[in-house]
């Protein structure tokens, strides 16, 4: 069963048939049922209100965090305060809505620092990072606050899905993969 697809080379979608399958069951599934995505998702937010943007860089990329960043930073030059919440009277779902495989160079414009150097070699395409997006269904709120008095000024309500994608990688050049020792790390959500 192919779960996503990678077009370069014939082999490599062998690869990413057999060896993503196996990653899919053991990594991301596992993931979701033990609920460290839910975790990740609530420690995300919880991060953004705190705007501890150091410990989030760690979880996520710069150019995500970097624009997080900027947003805070523009809101407190008006003398306002910006951060994110979850409603905790409703639960979160996640769900994996897709997952593909995508090259060095495109990982590297999210984050240069969490590529690296090393890139592992063997007979199937090296190089390539595992992509995967997930759906979280949760109550959200982006609130803004006056920075003297606390006082809310904007409360905005949405309990639309977001899709936040994943990356992890580089992956190894064998098969089959039976567990990915690379750590998990978000490039975007909307």
């Amino acid at each position: 069963m192919l779960f996503g697809w990678v077009s370069t080379e014939e082999h490599s979608i062998a690869w990413c048939t057999i060896g993503l399958k196996n990653v899919i069951q053991y990594d991301i599934l596992k993931c979701i049922k033990q609920k460290k995505c839910r975790l990740f998702f609530n420690t995300v937010h919880k991060l953004i209100a705190d705007e501890d943007y150091g410990t989030l860089r760690t979880m996520a990329s710069s150019k995500l965090v970097d624009s997080i960043e900027a947003t805070g930073k523009e809101y407190r030059s008006a003398g306002l305060v910006w951060r994110t919440e979850i409603d905790t009277d409703k639960p979160i779902d996640a769900q994996l809505r897709y997952f593909t495989t995508w090259d060095r160079r495109t990982i590297e414009n999210y984050d240069e620092d969490k590529v690296g150097s090393s890139v592992p070699t063997g007979p199937y395409p090296t190089g390539q990072w595992l992509v995967f997006w997930i759906q979280f269904k949760a109550g959200q709120q982006t609130v803004v606050t006056r920075e003297e008095d606390g006082s809310v000024v904007a409360r905005i309500v949405d309990d639309r899905p977001s899709l936040w994608t994943f990356a992890c990688g580089p992956l190894p050049p064998d098969l089959p993969v039976r567990q990915l020792d690379t750590p998990l790390w978000l490039l975007k959500f909307n």
